[in-house]
């Protein structure tokens, strides 16, 4: 809905940034415009990990350019494919919720927004000085509270990716 705050959450290597992509990538394909936070990756590497994901190549041989001719022309093909979409990948590191809210406002005039997707929400620094900085939890619940004021704000669905303990 699009004013939802979507807790995308599991255990580390669980695919949580590959589904986020695959949903950001389908919303570009339906004619949508995503803004997508990327702090755990590149852009490079988003960017890698969406042509694979387009052209059904292992990222990996694609990374290390052990294809095929085939595989090379999927690759073209999906590099283009994704040249047209509406899809701002910001990799600019140390992200607030003021800040998510302040590019997401302007890519909004820009080009429309669809979708913000945030990766991952652990790595998000709060807006303010806070006087229990050192309690996470209470760092967390602000920087969530923040965010869905930005999906009703502007009527966007956030969706963010959070990492469990490998113990849960």
């Amino acid at each position: 809905q699009s004013t939802d705050l979507v807790i995308l959450a599991a255990r580390p290597s669980m695919g949580k940034s590959a589904l986020a992509a695959n949903i950001a990538a389908n919303v570009c394909k339906a004619g949508g415009s995503v803004l997508y936070f990327s702090l755990e990756m590149s852009r490079n590497q988003m960017i890698d990990r969406l042509t694979a994901a387009e052209s059904t190549i292992n990222v990996k041989r694609l990374q290390e350019m052990h294809t095929d001719e085939r595989e090379w022309n999927a690759a073209f093909k999906a590099a283009d494919e994704l040249s047209k979409y509406r899809l701002e990948i910001d990799e600019s590191g140390a992200l607030r919720p003021c800040d998510v809210l302040s590019k997401a406002v302007l890519m909004k005039a820009k080009t429309g927004l669809d979708l913000i997707v945030i990766d991952h929400l652990q790595l998000m620094d709060t807006d303010k000085d806070r006087r229990n900085a050192n309690d996470r939890v209470q760092q967390m619940t602000y920087i969530t509270r923040r965010l869905k004021s930005v999906a009703m704000t502007l009527n966007v669905p956030v969706i963010a990716l959070s990492q469990l303990n490998r113990s849960v």
